[in-house]
């Protein structure tokens, strides 16, 4: 008697182990790939621990020279210096202030494209000059001296803007075909 089917046990038991094979393969490759990359975030931090220490000793040597050399240990600020640390800071926050508020000021078609605090590079404590560049986008319509004019009048109108600055002007225009007129505004 022949039988009508034939169970191969071999090659279902062969499937089997290559299954399991593939799993322990995945497996394996998960865990070099986890302690792969823990290796290399060790290494990172153990070469920001070496340049960590190497700039510790080279702070160290410049103390123990200047220590040699009877360098004061500790400076001490002046009045003027103090007093000029001062003002920068309120002049810090006065230029954000100011910023904060030509957002606001600003009409839809006028583009900034520079501005520079101290454009001179004048150092001292005295006043800095806040320069505007931008363009000014007029409808065909409209003359455009008097955006920009309008514009200027605005800046020297808003209390905000206008806090610590004694002079706002109008450097320079200049009337681009097609582009709209560009300008530059100082605060001083």
């Amino acid at each position: 008697m022949t039988p009508i089917f034939t169970i191969n046990f071999r090659r279902e038991a062969y499937q089997r182990e290559l299954a399991r094979a593939r799993a322990r393969v995945l497996a394996l490759a998960a865990w070099l790939a986890y302690f792969g990359v823990l290796a290399v975030v060790l290494g990172l931090y153990a070469l920001n621990a070496g340049a960590f220490a190497r700039r510790v000793a080279q702070l160290e040597r410049q103390l123990e020279r200047n220590r040699a050399q009877g360098a004061p240990a500790a400076q001490t600020l002046t009045q003027a210096d103090a007093q000029m640390i001062e003002r920068y800071a309120v002049n810090l926050a006065g230029q954000r202030d100011r910023l904060r508020r030509l957002g606001q000021i600003l009409p839809p078609g006028v583009r900034l494209t520079q501005v520079q605090l101290n454009p001179e590079n004048v150092s001292g404590p005295g006043p800095h000059t806040l320069a505007l560049s931008g363009v000014l986008r007029a409808d065909g319509r409209e003359d455009r001296m008097r955006g920009v004019t309008a514009l200027v009048t605005a800046l020297q109108q808003d209390s905000v803007f206008r806090r610590g600055v004694s002079n706002i002007k109008l450097v320079s225009t200049t009337s681009v075909e097609g582009a709209g007129t560009e300008f530059v505004i100082e605060c001083r």
